[in-house]
């Protein structure tokens, strides 16, 4: 059966849901400011509940699409799920639930926004991208390209945790290199645009950071140069790359941080004997869970539980597969992923039939992003953030789009 897809019109977006987008992306900071802890919880909780309600008020129909569906279906089972079996770091239903739902919400604005009108909400999008990492270089920590790889010696210090800085900024890059593909934005204002998430990304020493802001480097200078079907460009790009890269490895803090993950295993004491060792905290997070997700299989040990059930844990998570499978359960694994899977599939079906060159363009772009999301949830969290449903929404909106209407 052939899903419906998705045809761009250009429609008002409500102004309260672009404020909730807003809102959900710098929604940290205000952890950082002297505001009452009460009066941004139950803010955040009312812009969720009235944000649901209007997207089910204006737009029934992004309901018909799987990876919508598959979304919804996952996230009524773990809150469920978790009502009843439990959860571990949050203290109320409350907090649980402005865990979980929020991310969600915004998703589904997303789905909906960007069928309204997408260039808008891309540049809502990037514009509270840029207040959270520009409010990170100015509040937090070392401004230094070779500050050092200790949390209060990275951008953001103690005050702003440097990878939800360095994620943003490789955020930035993703839908900045958006409008450029789309051309609603000119070469100019995409390299002014491009400098300080590039230092951002450098100076947070964040490794998904990095990770995606080279993939979407590389997608726009072999698909959007004019002169990127010559071998002199190709060759001269990798030249200038490869220079690039030594020097970020052997000069930066993000170099020392991406050749320092076998001096975080031993930190960690890890000797096992296993490839589990030379992965850092990352590689002993899985080592430690694998014994208990057998005697959990279905239903996991609970969300958040993974530091206060598992021997030897000492922080929360940090892979999406192990919050999913541990924590969540197979069901719930299948669900998320299933999801992904249902997305890639829509955008590999959609670059096939493509003719306009722009729109593939975007699409190949969209579905390399989701091929490095899948290498992002061995190493980080995504259920959580809004800032990643923005981008989950997009390769949705794209999976199923016909076409990309240029306003």
């Amino acid at each position: 059966m052939t899903e419906p897809t998705i045809v761009s019109t250009k429609r008002p977006i409500n102004p309260i849901l672009l404020i909730a987008v807003f809102f959900e992306i710098i929604y940290p900071l205000f952890e950082t400011m002297r505001l009452p802890h009460s009066l941004v919880v139950y803010t955040r909780f009312a812009l969720t509940s009235l944000a649901i309600f209007l997207v089910v008020t204006y737009d029934k129909k992004i309901f018909s699409y799987k990876a919508v569906r598959l979304y919804i279906i996952w996230t009524l089972y773990i809150l469920f799920r978790n009502v009843l079996m439990g959860y571990g770091v949050w203290t109320s239903h409350i907090q649980m639930f402005l865990a979980i739902v929020p991310s969600f919400t915004t998703f589904l604005i997303c789905v909906h926004g960007y069928k309204r009108d997408e260039n808008l909400l891309i540049k809502v999008i990037i514009v509270a991208l840029y207040f959270f990492v520009l409010y990170g270089m100015i509040r937090g920590g070392s401004t230094s390209l070779t500050g050092g790889i200790a949390d209060d010696e990275r951008l953001g210090g103690e005050l702003i945790n440097a990878n939800a800085i360095g994620i943003r900024a490789s955020l930035i890059f993703f839908f900045t290199t958006l409008l450029f593909i789309r051309q609603q934005l000119k070469f100019g204002g995409y390299v002014a645009l491009s400098v300080i998430p590039a230092l951002a990304v450098l100076m947070s020493g964040s490794r998904t950071g990095f990770v995606i802001s080279v993939l979407v480097a590389s997608v726009f200078i072999f698909s959007n140069s004019k002169r990127s079907n010559t071998w002199i460009w190709k060759l001269a790009f990798l030249i200038v790359a490869s220079y690039g890269m030594y020097y970020i490895l052997y000069s930066t803090s993000m170099g020392e941080r991406l050749l320092s993950i076998t001096t975080q295993a031993e930190d960690y004491h890890l000797d096992t004997g296993t490839a589990w060792d030379t992965f850092g905290d990352r590689g002993y997070q899985y080592y430690t869970s694998i014994p208990y997700i057998a005697d959990n299989l279905w239903f996991g040990i609970g969300m958040g539980n993974y530091i206060n059930k598992v021997s030897g844990a000492v922080t929360v998570l940090h892979s999406e597969y192990l919050i999913q499978l541990l924590e969540c359960g197979l069901i719930a694994f299948i669900l998320y992923f299933w999801m992904y899977l249902a997305t890639s599939r829509a955008l590999f079906k959609g670059l096939k039939v493509e003719n306009d060159a722009v729109a593939k363009n975007v699409k190949i772009l969209c579905l390399l992003f989701m091929i490095a999301m899948f290498f992002v949830c061995f190493v980080t969290r995504v259920c959580y953030y809004g800032m990643y449903s923005c981008c989950l929404a997009y390769l949705v909106y794209q999976g199923y789009s016909q076409k990309i209407v240029k306003k």
